[in-house]
């Protein structure tokens, strides 16, 4: 593929080496306690949508590649990595992955599978970044802003938290559903992509209902895994407020709660489907329009939404990424990463152009 520099198309054949290296691995321990199925699972599928065709593609991108960057992880979603760190490596940068003294296991066993292959990656839990190039960091607005003022010589690329949603409307076919379903459960409702709040057109208590029920098959098949003690009076607040304000339906490991627009909320909680009825459009614009910065990824049922209608359009304007029910935490490689290009982000100011054929 034209836009290709020399050493590119050995370092694919190293990366995809890696990722084999990757795909036979126990994924129980990398979990970071998701139950050790569900582990597995999402191990598999975070592989599934690293392909060589989409390096290509991304590596197409035409401009000066750093020569060093160190990629800051946040804790939850522990394959969110990787697509990083396959791209990266293929493109002959120099990288080190600093993970959180949390969790480092899976951070660290990515690393070493690519290091195996020859490839220039290392791994550290040290704060002490030294001064890279660029900083790759996702985490919140705070800590982004801390790495900003303690690396004033390096580039820092910053990936802060967004809110993702879904919409629905109408009623659901058993497999969208499921699709639903998973788009709540994957990783345990953690990270970005994990929907905050499912945003109902029609008939929200017939969705819930449907939607708690799915979740209790989830539950049979991959039981929820470790949560965050510190999340615990959120979960608690947020069905106490539903069971007030709408309704709630409740196990101790998943739960939906019915909540009306005006306390749409912007935090996903772990194996809890928050519902909202739609009755105000505009107050939705509003809602979801005024800061766009804190969008990420919006799943819907029905593409023909936004047909002839201002304020869906200014809606899926406002949302980065656009995808089907079953695809929020399963996103394309390559993309736009909250509307920037993934590897053109971090190539040199000036230097950069444009990949063809982007998802």
């Amino acid at each position: 593929m034209s836009g290709l520099q020399p050493g590119d198309e050995a370092r694919i054949e190293a990366v995809a080496a890696a990722l084999g290296r990757i795909r036979d691995l126990e994924a129980a321990p990398l979990g970071l306690g998701l139950d050790p199925a569900h582990a597995q699972l999402c191990l598999d599928l975070a592989l599934d949508q690293l392909s060589e065709e989409g390096l290509r593609q991304e590596l197409s991108t035409r401009g000066e590649r750093p020569e060093d960057l160190v990629i800051v992880a946040s804790h939850g979603v522990f394959t969110a990595v990787l697509e990083w760190l396959t791209l990266f490596a293929a493109a002959g940068i120099r990288v080190r992955l600093k993970s959180s003294t949390r969790g480092p296991e899976p951070g660290a066993a990515f690393a070493q599978a690519f290091a195996a292959e020859g490839l220039d990656v290392s791994h550290t839990t040290s704060r002490i970044l030294g001064r890279p190039e660029v900083i790759v960091a996702f985490g919140g607005d705070d800590s982004l802003a801390t790495l900003r003022a303690a690396h004033p010589r390096s580039r820092v690329v910053g990936y802060g938290h967004r809110t993702s949603l879904a919409v629905v409307n109408g009623p659901l076919r058993p497999h969208e559903l499921q699709a639903l379903a998973a788009d709540l459960c994957l990783y345990d409702t953690r990270g970005c992509m994990a929907p905050a709040a499912v945003l109902a057109l029609r008939d929200a208590e017939a969705l819930a209902a449907a939607l708690f029920e799915e979740l209790g098959r989830w539950e049979l098949r991959m039981p929820l895994g470790f949560v965050d003690p510190l999340l615990g009076p959120e979960r608690r607040r947020r069905l106490g407020l539903a069971r007030v304000l709408g309704r709630t339906w409740e196990t101790p490991q998943h739960a939906v709660a019915l909540l009306p627009q005006a306390h749409l909320p912007r935090e996903a909680l772990p194996r809890v489907a928050t519902v909202v009825p739609v009755e105000d459009l505009r107050l939705l614009v509003d809602q979801l329009c005024t800061d766009r910065s804190r969008n990420s990824s919006l799943a819907i049922d029905d593409p023909t939404l936004p047909v002839g209608s201002y304020d869906w359009d200014a809606i899926f304007r406002a949302f980065p990424r656009v995808c089907a029910l079953g695809h929020l935490q399963l996103p394309a490689f390559p993309r736009l990463h909250d509307g920037r290009p993934m590897l053109g982000s971090v190539l040199r100011p000036g230097s950069s152009g444009a990949a063809g054929g982007r998802s």
